[in-house]
């Protein structure tokens, strides 16, 4: 499950983790997320990049509209005629965002960096994790226009979004992350007016849909792996 990296020509300081675990439980695999912090804080040149999907559950950030989401949340699963997807559990997470909607048809990554140490903003963080991603989704020979946007955040092709975006911090080192749709999940149509970072279930979009539909998680985990590291050397 967990493979050292020795990419020694780009990252002399640093030791490189990549943790591909596929259908994670979203509590142990937060756990060990923890793990990993505690692990870059006693080591600030430790770098661990996880790569996961989750069974199906709501992770709820805290952003504005957080406090609402929750009310909103707390009705619906106290009305026992409800038949959406409210039955599946909300994990109440230490990050920004609002509402999130994971599946084991998404692509989740989780960089555990402690950005003091090598110097980077939260801001550069996110920027880093995204472009990465759109250069692998936009690589030869396909032909898409994937692009990150600020507001609203998030990965978009068109008026489309496709990767959704939330990072927490603890003493300057990051968690959580970033969740790309492979495939469209029926249940984002049963939501009953919940709206994942405040937009319409309509507005979402995955892989599936675009040309990328033969892309496979190892591919996405190999693919991420060696921009993220050979783009990140460039920052040090």
């Amino acid at each position: 499950m967990l493979e050292n990296v020795p990419f020694q020509s780009c990252f002399l300081r640093a030791s490189v983790n990549i943790i591909n675990h596929p259908h994670w439980d979203f509590l142990e695999c937060e756990d060990f997320q923890n793990q990993c912090v505690e692990k870059v804080q006693a080591d600030p040149s430790a770098i661990f990049l996880i790569f996961t999907n989750h069974h199906p559950c709501f992770t709820l950030g805290r952003g504005k509209l957080s406090h609402e989401l929750k009310e909103v949340i707390e009705l619906k699963a106290g009305d026992k005629d409800n038949k959406s997807v409210l039955a599946y559990p909300v994990h109440h997470i230490h990050r920004g965002g609002g509402l999130t909607f994971h599946h084991l048809d998404q692509f989740i990554v989780y960089p555990i960096i402690n950005i003091n140490y090598w110097k980077l903003q939260l801001k550069d963080l996110f920027e880093l994790i995204t472009q990465t991603m759109v250069k692998v989704l936009n690589r030869p020979p396909h032909k898409n226009y994937f692009e990150f946007h600020w507001n609203p955040l998030g990965i978009w092709c068109d008026s489309k979004k496709v990767a959704s975006m939330g990072i927490g911090l603890r003493k300057g080192v990051s968690f959580h992350g970033l969740a790309l749709n492979l495939k469209y999940h029926p249940m984002l149509e049963t939501l009953g007016g919940l709206a994942p970072c405040g937009l319409n279930v309509k507005t979402y979009s995955s892989l599936n849909d675009y040309d990328l539909a033969d892309l496979k998680f190892s591919d996405l985990v190999d693919l991420f792996s060696w921009q993220f590291l050979h783009h990140y050397c460039g920052k040090t």
